[in-house]
């Protein structure tokens, strides 16, 4: 499956060969609903534990050779990685758990999300869990992040997606409320048809680009309620910001649909940008543009790196991704019209 709702951990997926006309194979799954006595929350078949670093689709990665699947909870306590090549498909597990027994991560090495038809915790017992899906995403029934370990979860086109239609009051998604640091790195929106909750150690960095119009959002559904607890952060200091965006505008960065928005996370602004939390409407957590990118003078009379802040006049320096260019001495970049391969002004 791909970037869409997950099938119900009640489902069993079945793989078949199908033949083209000119003999060539090519793998698809018909979808057969057994009629089976599970519920949610219900534990899966067999546990399967992780025995060492390697690969997913790899018998030797795992507790007697059984590699896990759709029936399956898989605890992790190695450092594991997968792609579409490992199934032809993105990776899909009954429950997963990350860092049972020692520190522990999870690599998808290309596009292939992660679809954990019920369950997914990372960060157990003190020790570390890492979810890396740089260009994949996250979907599963509940979702908690640093339950009882630091955790550190980075996604991508998709984001993290807790919207299962089935027994909505189960979805769920919570990170950093239990004392442990929850990271949180994500370029795409963070979706729940549960509750929602960012406890007092857990910080999003958001790279998402927002605009007035159209923003990724974090969001729930289904009249339940996004909490911001004391002490939960949003760094939105590498979000992409519409280079149109003026002073009055207004970005919406959490919505919970007929329910409430309660509190407010600590902002770290888009560099060049101030913002301002609007709270108006309790279903909504809105940030007013009110300040516009700053100007940056280059004041190196040779040449340097762009990311260097003592190439200008400022404390800080006009994001971009790096690189080795050549400014003139009194050049002027402004934050969004300047980086490698165009200069501006010199």
């Amino acid at each position: 499956m791909r970037k869409s709702e997950p099938t119900p951990h009640h489902t069993v997926l079945q793989r078949t060969e199908l033949q083209t006309q000119n003999g060539t194979a090519m793998n698809t799954r018909t979808h057969t609903a057994l009629a089976l006595a599970l519920i949610a929350g219900a534990t899966h078949a067999q546990t399967i534990n992780s025995i060492q670093d390697g690969d997913w689709g790899n018998p030797a990665t795992w507790q007697g050779g059984v590699v896990p699947g759709l029936v399956n909870t898989a605890n992790l306590s190695h450092n594991i990685t997968y792609s579409f090549e490992t199934f032809n498909d993105d990776l899909e597990i009954g429950d997963l758990f990350i860092a049972v027994n020692a520190d522990a991560s999870l690599t998808s090495l290309d596009f292939a999300d992660l679809e954990v038809f019920d369950t997914f915790v990372i960060g157990l017992n003190g020790f570390t869990g890492t979810l890396d899906l740089p260009d994949a995403s996250l979907t599963a029934n509940n979702v908690t992040i640093a339950a009882s370990g630091p955790a550190i979860v980075t996604v991508g086109f998709g984001g993290i997606n807790a919207t299962g239609s089935n027994f909505p009051s189960f979805r769920s998604i919570v990170a950093g409320n239990s004392g442990f640091d929850a990271v949180i790195n994500t370029d795409s929106s963070i979706l729940s048809a549960g509750g929602m909750t960012f406890g007092p150690n857990a910080t999003i960095n958001y790279e998402a680009f927002f605009s007035a119009f159209n923003s990724p959002q974090i969001r729930t559904t289904n009249a339940t309620p996004i909490d911001f607890l004391p002490g939960s952060s949003a760094n939105l200091q590498f979000a992409g910001v519409d280079d149109q965006a003026i002073v009055g505008d207004i970005f919406n960065f959490a919505r919970a649909d007929g329910s409430t928005a309660t509190g407010v996370p600590a902002i770290q602004p888009p560099i060049g940008y101030n913002l301002s939390p609007i709270t108006t409407d309790p279903t909504r957590l809105d940030f007013e543009v009110t300040a516009t990118p700053d100007t940056f003078n280059w004041i190196n009379p040779g040449t340097g790196f762009w990311i260097l802040d003592d190439n200008w006049d400022t404390p800080t320096n006009p994001f971009s991704n790096g690189g080795f260019i050549f400014v003139r001495n009194g050049g002027t970049a402004v934050l969004d019209g300047a980086g490698p391969g165009r200069t501006g002004p010199t």
